[in-house]
């Protein structure tokens, strides 16, 4: 039973970290690890040094960022991060409340080696791309072509207004074959230096 309980924490903790990249990702992860491996300890009543539990906690906060950077959750370049707060303004101004995850950002080469589709100068490697999984955008609480059309329309109005955010954006619902994960996916980037 505890090596389910450690199992599920662990897969909690990932999944938290994975959904809510960054700062609140981190903090999650630890706080999931952490209260993971103390709760069993809490509930036998041993005694804890608050000393060791934020030390334990600091390192799992440590290792959930670190972990968020190597596999590209984290890293992109500011005027990219600009320009999808800038995409999701847009959206927001259109009278939409679009609803997403961040799910790449700056890649290491061997994670991008790894991805099937993926181009071997991409720029991911660079931190100037973004891909997001998206769950709706227009408020029908789903996800399709409608929703795709309109994130491209506000990308292209955040760059007709911003030059220098111009770059690439592919909505993965028009591409084959066209697979559940992937067709949630849109992908942009800034081309300019």
């Amino acid at each position: 039973m505890k090596i389910i309980f450690i199992a599920l924490g662990i897969i909690a903790a990932l999944l938290f970290g994975l959904v809510f990249a960054g700062f609140i990702g981190a903090f999650g992860f630890a706080f999931l690890l952490l209260a993971t491996f103390y709760l069993p300890k809490i509930h036998h009543k041993k005694s804890i040094s608050k000393v060791r539990v934020f030390t334990i906690f600091v390192s799992f906060y440590i290792l959930g960022y670190g972990l968020m950077y190597v596999i590209g959750l984290l890293g992109a370049e500011k005027e990219t991060l600009t320009k999808l707060e800038l995409i999701k303004g847009e959206l927001k101004a259109m009278g939409h409340n679009p609803k997403w995850v961040i799910i790449s950002q700056k890649r290491n080469r061997w994670i991008n080696k790894e991805l099937k589709n993926s181009a071997s100068n991409s720029k991911h490697l660079y931190g100037k791309a973004i891909d997001v999984y998206v769950l709706d955008i227009n408020g029908d609480l789903s996800y399709n072509q409608t929703d795709a059309k309109l994130f491209i329309t506000a990308n292209q109005k955040v760059e007709k207004k911003n030059p220098g955010l111009k770059g690439f954006c592919k909505a993965y619902i028009y591409t084959k074959p066209n697979y559940y994960f992937t067709r949630h996916m849109i992908h942009i980037d800034r081309r300019k230096p």
